[in-house]
């Protein structure tokens, strides 16, 4: 007797499913995260490697001391911060079908707002990139017809920076609503809501501690540069999106409306008994 041929693999189906975060919970927990953070943790730990020492033997690159984007700078860093491009723009797509997995959960509470704070994550991740392919360095990318500058990397850096920071935070605090109105509405705490409302407190927190200590007299320098703010903001989202991938339920719920009007009908149909 013959064994069964093994099934092959459908590269096609494969795709698919991890574009569009219909992946098991299981390929996503023990396998996509993991996987997702080990390679921008790795790429980020080679990009400051290859940082060329300075002059005196001391590091070149000194995390919190300088931006997160000075990995990338390709004239202070000119094999390290091919490293910090691919990890840049390497976990730039990996964000998408995390981040649809997500939305396709927290949509059972409500699609408008899940579905923006969707368009906020993408737009996050879209700046994610553009902060690897295009340097902190004035490189002119675009002239005018007098031949001035009008377009530079940094200017392209600049505002990709303030996508990726700012589309995520706006994502984290969309998603507060439908999380909470799921909890509302059936009584399950099933994204942990209370969870998600600490986070967008601390975030709160999180600025309002920066404001004070950049503009309070006798504080150190290295605390009150944005390089280390930076820094704590990136590990500080980095967390939450390890928290979220704790918090997802491990299947797609069904909708509230739905379970509302079932609610609804059951209970005039026992009336009615």
């Amino acid at each position: 007797m013959t064994s069964p041929a093994p099934a092959s693999f459908n590269l096609k189906a494969w795709s698919k499913a991890f574009f569009s975060g219909t992946f098991s919970h299981d390929f996503f927990t023990r396998r996509f995260v993991p996987f997702m953070f080990g390679f921008l943790i790795g790429c980020l730990v080679l990009a400051n490697l290859f940082f060329p020492r300075n002059p005196d033997g001391s590091p070149g690159y000194i995390p919190f001391d300088r931006t997160i984007s000075g990995q990338g700078n390709h004239g202070d860093n000119p094999v390290g911060a091919w490293f910090f491009v691919i990890g840049l723009i390497g976990t730039s797509i990996l964000l998408v079908p995390f981040n649809i997995y997500a939305w396709r959960r927290i949509s059972a509470a409500c699609k408008g707002a899940a579905g923006v704070a969707l368009f906020f994550t993408i737009a996050g991740a879209v700046g994610f990139a553009m902060v690897g392919i295009w340097d902190e360095r004035s490189t002119c990318l675009l002239l005018d017809g007098t031949g001035n500058c009008i377009l530079r990397s940094s200017d392209v850096h600049d505002v990709g920076s303030a996508t990726a920071f700012g589309g995520n935070l706006l994502s984290i605090l969309v998603y507060m609503f439908p999380m909470m109105k799921y909890r509302v509405k059936t009584g399950k705490n099933l994204f942990h809501a209370w969870g998600q409302v600490a986070h967008v407190v601390s975030f709160i927190a999180f600025f309002g501690i920066m404001a004070l200590v950049q503009n309070a007299s006798g504080i150190p320098p290295f605390f009150t540069a944005w390089s280390f703010w930076q820094w704590c903001l990136f590990l500080a989202l980095a967390g939450y999106y390890i928290s979220l991938a704790m918090r997802l339920p491990p299947a797609v719920p069904p909708p509230v409306a739905v379970r509302a009007r079932g609610a609804g009908k059951a209970e005039r149909a026992s009336g009615q008994g």
